[in-house]
């Protein structure tokens, strides 16, 4: 009698363990760990665990934190990036976008509006972008698999042979362009203009450089997390993103990452 009471005893206590811990399963079970990779671009983003890591990492935080899931953001070469968001062994790429990443799911809300801006050093030409044949009297540093906005100026710098375009990569290749334009090893640097002002900024350049033109931005030109085909998961996750942005638009929460960053809503 007393080992039957003592087994219900046990039996009870089990049962009230378990009612307590379900709650808690759900969580645990479905949190995921998603994977971003992506080479610096400042301010979208930055140096991983750093106090600003780009206000895109902050965004994407913040929306996969309220969801359950975490992420796991590493600096990688841009073009690696690509190819192994695409086979799968990463889930995204910070800075995607239609042109860049075709066969990637994207999210409803893009996260930013890239604008291909030319900069030349102060002063030291009147030059000014007018259309691809211009650029063949300038020596262009770029950086390599990135695109600039347009099919027609990829392909220049796809098939353009040195001096004429010099390509750079590694692991700050941008920074090692503004030297160069500022050395006059070369004429002109083409950057998106958030990208390229807060790289001048933080090298205290800024002043000694100006805008010679600005190419025109449509859809293509919209900056994503460019996820997956190949993970099961991503359109879950771009919607979380679509939903995730218009809430934080919604309730001040983007504009108030956005201005700790200088910027303010692409919309």
């Amino acid at each position: 009698m007393l080992k039957k009471m003592l087994v219900t005893a046990l039996i009870s206590v089990m049962s009230v363990l378990v009612f307590l811990i379900i709650p808690l399963v759900p969580l645990r079970a479905f949190a995921d760990v998603i994977t971003l990779r992506a080479d610096k671009w400042y301010p979208y983003n930055g140096e991983p665990n750093s106090e600003k890591p780009g206000y895109i990492i902050e965004i994407t935080d913040y929306i996969f934190k309220k969801a359950g899931h975490q992420i796991d953001y590493k600096i990688l070469n841009w073009a690696r990036t690509c190819k192994e968001v695409e086979s799968g062994k990463w889930n995204g790429a910070i800075g995607g976008s239609y042109r860049e990443n075709p066969g990637c799911i994207f999210s409803e809300e893009e996260l930013g509006i890239m604008r291909n801006t030319f900069y030349i050093k102060k002063g030291s030409t009147t030059w000014r972008y007018e259309g691809i044949e211009s650029l063949k009297l300038v020596k262009v540093g770029i950086i390599k698999d990135y695109s600039y906005g347009s099919e027609e100026l990829n392909e220049y710098f796809k098939k353009g042979q040195a001096p004429f375009v010099q390509v750079l990569y590694g692991d700050n290749p941008l920074e090692s362009n503004i030297k160069k334009l500022l050395l006059g090893r070369i004429d002109v640097v083409i950057e998106d203009k958030s990208v390229f002002e807060a790289m001048a900024h933080k090298m205290g350049v800024l002043r000694d450089v100006e805008i010679a033109g600005t190419l025109p931005t449509d859809k293509t030109n919209y900056i994503f997390i460019a996820f997956s085909q190949n993970n099961p998961k991503s359109k879950e996750y771009a919607n979380l993103i679509t939903e995730g942005v218009r809430e934080m638009r919604a309730n001040g929460k983007l504009k108030e990452i956005l201005n700790t960053y200088g910027l303010e809503d692409w919309k």
